[in-house]
């Protein structure tokens, strides 16, 4: 015996609207696994709209495959209609496909330019549209559900037979009737929920082009999906910050840069050694229960709701607190809510410097940017060479880089003919003095030795008793020079004799993470 309608098709329904094979959804699921980016916009993404991963997933497929092709609407899920909608539009727009022309067959292109497509689309999609996707998402669930319980029933009733139980038989096929009256009514609710889709989406304003008038039909008006428009997002992500033909320069800058490629091995080389020393947990702010507050943040709900969430009988109420945003949440506060001063790198651009030494100081660099970002500490970047030489300096308020500045740092290179200490010092006590906390740190990377006025030090000692900052001094020489200079104005003395600055990572990093 098998149930009526025998899984119905449903599980024969392709939940992503582009034609994929196996390899794809894998090179897919890697950058996921490795992006923080990518992580860091689906986690907001799918608090607006539950359906947005999928979104984000098939924008990726479209940009990163050769000839991306859509599957017809009777083969895909009805959640996969928004992709496919959204990707209707997206595929017809000139900046979809000039982005293309960079994106085919590039992991690194197709992630940024999906990222800045996905976060466009969530900042102009339609709150009604929205609210739609949601209850889609809810049924599609429910239906999943009522659909293995009817099978289960099924089998357990024929199981039940075979051993001449026909009282328990009987019991469970009625219990499979009714999952099937349930499962017959999500579908009824999805035909109804794809119609409003459908309409939603031809009735709530121009959708023949997505972006800025760029269109290959004269005369069409510009589409919702574009920078500036409002919507569900916020629209404040990384790849929103200016036109998509600057990021994706940034891409190719990268992609056809060996120095900028093995920098970013050496970084997240350094990533590793940072969390087997710090614990990925001890990168987050710590943070004690202040009492209980009301939302549908799943990282912060009670133990209590989720009692009801895996409780049958109540999953549906646990749902119900999750769209209107009433689920019990523990409300956090920081253990130490003092600000922290800014975290300051002056970076050694002397000649000497060049290759291995330079692409170590640069990778620690930027992890330790990742720090500040954990800190919510300005950062800030001081390269120096000689005394003839005009400092460069890069500005990351609160440690959020953009990708021009970190392709900037990772490629600037002074290559100077001499070393001046005293010049890239002052600076950081420049920036030091408009701090609104205390506790900042310098963290001084070179190879060289340079001897410091006794003037100097004098202001240097006296402002480092004034504004309570640490000096840490990391030294990458892999040959005997004098320390004496350094110690001169350091707190802290670390030395590197690894090409990758791996045997003093894991120390500098537990000293900054620790304050």
């Amino acid at each position: 015996m098998s149930g009526p309608g025998y899984r119905d098709g449903i599980n024969d329904m392709k939940r992503n609207a582009v034609i994929i094979n196996t390899s794809v959804k894998e090179v897919y699921q890697w950058l996921g696994r490795h992006s923080r980016e990518v992580g860091r916009l689906l986690a907001r993404g799918e608090q607006s709209v539950s359906l947005f991963p999928f979104v984000l997933e098939d924008i990726f497929f479209a940009l990163y495959m050769d000839f991306p092709k859509l599957h017809s609407i009777n083969e895909i899920s009805t959640g996969a209609r928004l992709n496919r909608l959204v990707l209707e539009q997206l595929m017809k727009s000139r900046e979809f496909k000039n982005a293309r022309s960079y994106t085919r067959g590039n992991l690194q292109g197709s992630g940024m330019a999906a990222m800045y497509f996905a976060e466009l689309v969530l900042a102009g999609l339609p709150s009604e549209i929205a609210d739609t996707a949601n209850e889609i998402y809810l049924n599609e669930a429910d239906l999943k559900e009522a659909l293995l319980n009817r099978e289960v029933s099924y089998k357990i009733a024929r199981i039940a037979r075979g051993f001449s139980r026909e009282e328990v038989g009987l019991a469970y096929e009625n219990t499979a009737r009714k999952w099937q009256a349930r499962l017959e009514e999500n579908q009824k609710n999805l035909r109804s929920l794809a119609a409003r889709l459908s309409m939603l989406w031809n009735t709530s304003g121009s959708r023949r082009t997505a972006f800025s008038g760029d269109s290959d039909t004269k005369g069409e008006k510009r589409g919702r999906f574009e920078t500036g428009n409002e919507g569900l997002g916020d629209n404040k992500g990384v790849w929103t910050r200016g036109d998509l033909g600057n990021h994706l320069k940034l891409v190719e800058t990268y992609y056809n840069s060996p120095k900028l490629k093995r920098l970013a091995q050496r970084v997240g080389r350094l990533r590793e050694v940072r969390e087997q020393r710090l614990g990925r947990s001890g990168l987050e702010d710590v943070s004690e229960v202040r009492g209980i507050d009301y939302g549908n943040d799943l990282s912060m709900v009670v133990p209590e709701e989720w009692l009801d969430y895996f409780n049958p009988h109540k999953k549906a109420l646990f749902r119900k607190k999750y769209a209107d945003e009433t689920l019990c949440l523990y409300d956090l506060k920081a253990k130490n809510p003092r600000g922290r001063g800014s975290m300051i790198i002056c970076l050694d651009n002397s000649g000497s410097m060049q290759g291995p030494k330079e692409e170590a100081s640069k990778a620690i660099a930027i992890a330790l940017m990742e720090i500040a970002v954990s800190q919510k500490r300005d950062f800030v970047v001081i390269m120096f060479g000689g005394s003839d030489d005009d400092l460069r300096v890069f500005e990351v308020p609160g440690g959020r880089c953009t990708p021009e500045q970190l392709v900037e740092i990772g490629e600037h290179f002074l290559c100077s003919a001499g070393t001046d200490f005293e010049k890239p010092l002052t600076e950081a006590l420049r920036y030091l003095e408009k701090d609104k906390y205390p506790g900042a740190d310098i963290v001084f990377i070179t190879d060289g030795v340079c001897n410091v006025s006794r003037e100097f030090l004098t202001g240097f000692t006296a402002a480092k008793r004034a504004r309570r900052f640490r000096t840490i001094v990391v030294m990458v020489n892999y040959g005997n020079v004098s320390r004496a200079p350094v110690e001169t104005f350091c707190d802290e003395l670390l030395v590197s004799k690894d090409l990758k600055g791996i045997d003093i990572a894991g120390e500098l990093f537990g000293r900054m993470q620790g304050g």
